[in-house]
């Protein structure tokens, strides 16, 4: 796509959809030198600064031509509607993201934060 241009190719979508991840995540992958297939997968809440860190990744690796195969994932599409205006690529979340602590355990007590809520999902997407 145009560097300038808004990436058309995929609305945003929840990638818990039918198909979804596995067709986005092919549309995206690029084949290496070895004949295997990599993606960039990056994740991103709704606060300034992870949209900030977000953007200044995004734009390193439209310099090094890679843009064009990172799966975004946010934690909502709040997220994906806010990142709109801004964002050249497709934008996706996940139906099943963690929105609170799943235990009430004194280590998530201690450590609960924005990552956690990515856990699960990457860890269901590795396996795929």
């Amino acid at each position: 796509h145009n560097q300038g241009q808004p990436f058309t190719g995929w609305p945003l979508g929840d990638l818990e959809a039918p198909g979804a991840l596995l067709a986005a995540a092919a549309s995206l992958a690029r084949r290496a030198a070895n004949g295997d297939k990599e993606l960039i997968f990056m994740a991103t809440g709704s606060d300034a600064n992870s949209l900030s860190v977000t953007n200044n990744s995004l734009v390193t690796l439209a310099t090094l031509g890679l843009r064009r195969h990172v799966m975004l994932l946010a934690d909502g599409w709040q997220t994906c509607e806010v990142l709109r205006a801004v964002l050249y690529g497709p934008c996706f979340w996940s139906s099943r993201m963690l929105r609170r602590q799943p235990a009430d355990s004194i280590t998530l007590r201690k450590f609960w934060d924005f990552r956690f809520r990515f856990y699960y999902i990457k860890k269901k997407y590795m396996a795929l």
